[in-house]
């Protein structure tokens, strides 16, 4: 109840304007109904301190929670009131003028005044009918605040009769997890991965290169039951063997799979691209998708996790060609029947996993409690050791049981874990191996504090097998109110989003939920929830009635009224409906998954404050999805929509003045966007398609209006990414960089620039196509901006490092194409003191060599990218050169023949660069901190292993080196959402988490849209770009 309490507060602030206009009986009352309020709420978090608590505290439970959601509504409704919406209707020939009322709302009274108007001249008077906002009638505001008070009075009266405070006497939780303020950074060492003996073998069986496997298809299955770390392990295998093969892909299938979606998502991956369906697609897109043209002389890898019929697998397999080439299809489930189809009754291609032995529980327990168990005092090993037995060997179980006592305020005590192993041995009474895991997760979430509960359950909203991105949950949460405002300079938006990603980062490091994507700093930017985590947290949440699942494929449970969250998962269902007894309008949030004809009328959820639409329509809809009544949701803050079909925004969102978040990236097309949103005061996020000239977008707004924005006067937005047509002509694009930079100069709030090329596969790149230089070298740097990224298939490119650059001492992250690349580029960014992840894409090699050394700079990179479209460069790094750097990676489209010359041609003029022996291109001097170094060359297999022995020269003390061979074409541009992407299941790249969504990493594209002129020519090998 702490929303209402902070909402009440606000209303009676002395300074609010609503309450200056109340009669003092009506501001005595809401005085007296926040006393009551922090009475019952007392009561409330009392009870919710106690494990199990019985039926009657938690129906008590429930309906105190329901009584402030409806007492939120309605302050909310006295805080907020929408702004006058009516329009003037056009004054015809022969009439007088009139205005029209657009639309009568209860908040709305009609005046009618007398002005003096002109008319041909003429002075005359005429009465003038306008609509102004007004609150409710006093005597109503002070009838329904005394109402609140016997709803209130009468819920404390039941607390008593019910003698709830004889709870208190139950068990408590005596230990409360609640973690550190600041968790460490996700370490892989630290995940419940415990490879023995026998899964060492069957890896290895998997990345054997032997002659007769190279002949033919190997499906191979892993079996066992829930829990035992089936996934994990194929990851593991996913992670290892993953770079011998062309291509993979890792999808992830439910008990009631989208055959449509996963098949889409399989294709995008396999493709490295996101490519629509064709207009002439079957109902599953098998046939014209040809998944089996694209795979049939490649080497594939594919992961199949969680399968759980047969008949599934009967339609995935018909993509997957027989073929040779030691191609492995790896399959995961929990049923023997599947396992032995899968692999055609061939028992030995199935793996059955089994729990863990003694020896590698007690590693895994004692490294994440202790960091080993030497490290263990004595007098705790033997409790610990029960503490182990009791959870049977299985992974899940034991990881989160060992995390939960790691994250105590107090050191682990005898108490503590003598308390730990009784409540297990009174918890575990099943047999089953998910029973058991779900169990000691429930004591596990009954001693989480109670604002981790709160975003924990929240996950609930995504479907089963969804990509959780943290920036979007820490949105989500901040928005619904689960941080609570800190009084004081730091209570602003910026400081809750950063609590709330603490939050989202302890709940990894209790394993609550998994990391998917981790950065090169091992922060984890995406996670999923394991099927026995989600149905703990879809029984919590239906016990507090705090979401509402109506899934089409599954048999849903009865549905209260009063839904205040609600999540719609109808996939391709064309009857699906939301029940009937569902009352829209005390829905807060809502997330919409299915066909757009089957989706609820927007205009009836009237408190929402957050909707997220993820539609789809069938092959031949070509009518846009109307979404205007979006606009008439006022309290809104959070709205984003995914279609592959084109959708209609409201022509206005002014009204939308609470709307932080704006994000339709992921929308194929959008009909318009307003203009007017980059005048609402409270967006901070700006996510947007760009399909026109820029300037239509701002072309209503005057001069005054643009450079009261620019300055931050009109928004507080932070965050700004847009995506740029490849097609668009060159005109437009260079229009829409100069009034972006008109725009964005000098911005006083502004921390992300994000400018990308639309993903779909008819933004290729044109070979050839010239590209446009944003004209941003005199533009005034925005004096917070921490990150700017530009992708380097845009269109876009700079023929130098904007000076003003050189200056910014706040930029963290820089992605930027470079015509061509300059040692005095080099110096200039090694002296941006903030700088730790950097990539450069450059067109032209340089000519000279390039050499990082001390004196450089860059202090603090940790990530650094350098890709080459065309050609390759002679580059050194020496001792002590980046000394925090933690990653990498080097790109090349072409391999130098040992001991002949290679030349760079620019215009007429040809220069000669001579690669001897003895000597490497590429020199890699001492460098400690590196964890990893990444190389891909293009070329054929003979030249990669050519390249491996001289053409890169490594220190003895780095990395090894990981060799890539990248097979280059003239005309493909592979980009996808990253979330999609193979190649990054348990890593993505640092750019950000946004890139995902962007474009694919860099170093698994194919940018050629390079100038005619330029050529490498190389004795032996010419390479057109």
């Amino acid at each position: 109840m702490r929303p209402l309490g902070e909402k009440l507060d606000k209303l009676l602030a002395p300074a609010q304007e609503y309450y200056r206009r109340l009669p003092k009986r009506t501001k005595e009352g809401m005085h007296l109904l926040k006393d009551d309020v922090e009475v019952i709420s007392s009561y409330l978090d009392e009870l919710s301190e106690v494990e199990d608590p019985p039926p009657m505290a938690m129906c008590w439970m429930n309906e105190a929670r329901d009584l402030s959601y409806d007492m939120e509504d309605y302050i909310d409704s006295l805080l907020f009131v929408p702004p006058d919406r009516f329009f003037k209707k056009k004054k015809k020939k022969g009439r007088r003028k009139k205005m029209m009322i657009k639309k009568m709302l209860k908040w709305y009274k009609q005046v009618a005044f007398t002005a003096q108007v002109s008319e041909h001249g003429i002075m005359t008077s005429k009465i003038i009918h306008v609509n102004v906002p007004r609150l409710p009638s006093k005597p109503k505001i002070a009838e329904t605040i005394s109402e609140f008070r016997i709803y209130v009075q009468e819920a404390i009266e039941r607390h008593n009769r019910y003698k709830l405070h004889c709870c208190s006497n139950l068990r408590r939780r005596t230990f409360l997890s609640t973690g550190r303020m600041l968790p460490m950074p996700y370490e892989e060492t630290d995940d419940h991965v415990v490879i023995d003996g026998q899964m060492n073998e069957f890896i290895n069986s998997l990345a054997a290169n032997d002659a007769a496997d190279q002949q033919q298809l190997k499906v191979v299955s892993v079996l066992g039951t829930g829990c035992l770390g089936k996934t994990t392990l194929a990851k593991v295998l996913y992670n290892r063997i993953g770079m011998q093969f062309d291509c993979r892909a890792f999808i992830r299938v439910s008990k009631k799979p989208d055959m449509k979606r996963l098949l889409r998502d399989l294709f995008s991956q396999l493709h490295q691209k996101k490519q629509p369906l064709p207009t002439n697609c079957n109902e599953l897109g098998i046939s014209d998708i040809n998944i089996r043209k694209h795979l049939q002389d490649k080497r594939y890898l594919i992961v199949i996790d969680d399968l759980w019929d047969a008949s599934v697998w009967d339609i995935i397999k018909s993509a997957f060609p027989k073929g040779n080439r030691g191609s492995r299809i790896i399959i995961t489930t929990q049923i023997e029947d599947v396992a032995s189809t899968c692999c055609c009754d061939h028992s030995e291609h199935v793996f059955e996993m089994k729990p863990l032995d003694d020896d590698h529980s007690r590693k895994l327990f004692f490294s994440r409690l202790f960091g080993s168990e030497s490290d263990c005092p004595e007098e705790l090993k033997q409790v610990s050791n029960e503490i182990v037995d009791i959870c049977g060997g299985l992974p899940l179980a034991t990881i989160n049981i060992a995390s939960h006592l790691a994250n105590q305020e107090t050191e682990v005590s005898m108490d503590l874990l003598a308390y730990t192993r009784d409540a297990l041995r009174s918890y575990l009474w099943s047999n089953s191996t998910s029973e058991r895991t779900k169990q000691v997760l429930n004591l596990s979430y009954n001693n989480l504090p109670h604002y981790l509960k709160t975003c924990l359950l929240y996950l609930n909203m995504h479907p089963e097998g969804s990509i959780i991105c943290k920036d979007d949950a820490v949105k989500q949460w901040v928005v619904e109110g689960f941080i609570a405002p800190r009084k004081g300079k730091e209570q602003g938006q910026d400081w809750m989003e950063k609590v709330a990603g603490i939050y989202f980062d302890e709940l990894i490091d209790r394993r609550f939920i998994q990391p998917l994507y981790i950065n090169y700093n091992n922060k984890v930017l995406s996670c999923t929830v394991h099927d026995v985590v989600r149905d703990l947290i879809a029984h919590k949440s239906a016990e507090e009635n705090f979401i509402v699942v109506v899934d089409y494929n599954r048999k849903n449970i009865a549905l209260t009224h009063k839904v205040r969250r609600l999540s719609l998962i109808f996939g391709d269902g064309k009857y699906a409906k939301t029940p009937e007894n569902i009352t829209k309008s005390q829905v807060r949030s809502l997330r919409y998954f299915g066909l757009f004809k089957c989706m609820p009328c927007i205009r009836e959820f009237k408190v929402l404050r957050v909707l997220n639409l993820i539609l789809s329509g069938h092959c031949g809809d070509y009518d846009p999805i109307d979404l205007t009544g979006i606009s008439e949701l006022f309290q809104l803050r959070y709205l984003k929509i995914a279609s592959d079909v084109c959708i209609k925004l409201p022509n206005s969102m002014r009204g939308l003045k609470c709307l932080e978040t704006l994000d339709v990236m992921d929308a194929t097309r959008v009909t318009a966007v307003p203009w007017d949103i980059i005048q609402l005061p409270h967006l901070l996020h700006l996510i947007l398609p760009v399909d026109t000239n820029l300037l239509d977008l701002v072309g209503n707004l005057s001069d005054s209006v643009i450079h009261q924005w620019s300055l931050g006067k009109l928004n507080c937005l932070q965050d700004l990414h847009l995506t740029f047509s490849s097609t668009s002509p060159d005109d437009h694009l260079e229009t829409s960089m100069e009034v972006l930079a008109y725009l964005i100069g000098g911005h006083g709030n502004l921390k992300t620039v994000v400018i990308a090329h639309g993903s779909l596969v008819e933004n290729t790149v044109v070979p050839g196509a010239s590209k446009v230089i944003p004209p941003w070298y005199r533009m005034a740097p925005p004096p917070l901006l921490q990150r700017l990224e530009f992708s380097p298939h845009s269109c876009c490119i700079f023929s130098r490092i904007p000076p003003w650059i050189e200056k910014h001492g706040n930029l963290c992250i820089l992605k930027i194409p470079l015509r061509e690349l300059k040692m005095i580029c080099i110096d200039t960014l090694g002296g941006l003191c903030a700088l730790t992840a950097l990539s450069l894409y450059v067109e032209t090699p340089p000519i000279q060599k390039i050499i990082f050394d001390k004196a450089v700079g860059f202090s603090v990179l940790k990530h650094f990218k350098l890709r080459f479209t065309t050609g390759i460069a002679c580059l050194k790094f020496e001792e002590d050169a980046m000394p925090n750097l933690l990653k990498l990676k080097l790109v090349f489209n072409a391999i130098p023949p040992m001991g002949q010359p290679f030349f760079f041609r620019m215009g007429q003029v040809r220069q000669k660069v001579q690669h001897e022996h003895g000597t490497a291109v590429i020199s890699i001097e001492h460098m400690p901190g590196l964890r990893e170094i990444s190389t891909k060359f293009g070329g054929t297999a003979s030249d990669l292993e050519y390249a491996s022995r001289t053409v890169v020269s490594n220190h003895p003390s780095n990395p090894t080196i990981k060799m890539q061979l990248v097979g280059y074409s003239s005309n493909v541009d592979r980009s996808t959402k990253q979330k999609q992407q193979p190649d990054d299941i348990l890593e993505e790249q640092p750019d950000g988490e946004y890139d995902k969504r962007l474009e694919r990493s860099a170093d698994q594209r194919i940018s050629t849209s390079l100038e005619s002129n330029l050529r490498l020519d190389v004795p032996g090998i010419s390479v057109s770009v």
